[in-house]
């Protein structure tokens, strides 16, 4: 889709002339002023780093820097019996203090 505003994942890759994956998540008002994008566990994310940006609308992608995360759904969390593989997302700062994602899936 092309939405006004939205929350871009790319794929590092070590190869440079290999295509990078990208996820977008739209970006949507959260009540208090600020945005807000959900990744779903829905959402496929291939095992890897993913560097984290901005989109909006005509302008230039940008990198997004940390602040707050809430991470009390990975401490309280209990892995489901299914077959599916477990998959686990947390965010980081790169040492460049860049907002990037770690996934993996086991």
């Amino acid at each position: 889709g092309d939405w006004t505003a939205a929350l871009v994942l790319r794929r590092r890759v070590a190869d440079a002339d290999a295509d990078s994956d990208e996820v977008r998540l739209p970006l949507s008002p959260n009540g208090d002023g600020r945005l807000r994008a959900v990744l779903p566990s829905t959402v496929a994310l291939p095992e890897g780093r993913w560097d984290i940006h901005v989109a909006c609308g005509e302008d230039d992608v940008r990198r997004l820097v940390p602040g707050l995360n809430d991470l009390r759904s990975l401490v309280d969390r209990t892995p489901s019996q299914s077959a599916s593989p477990l998959a686990v997302r947390i965010p980081y700062a790169t040492k460049h203090g860049n907002l990037s994602l770690r996934s993996w899936l086991r």
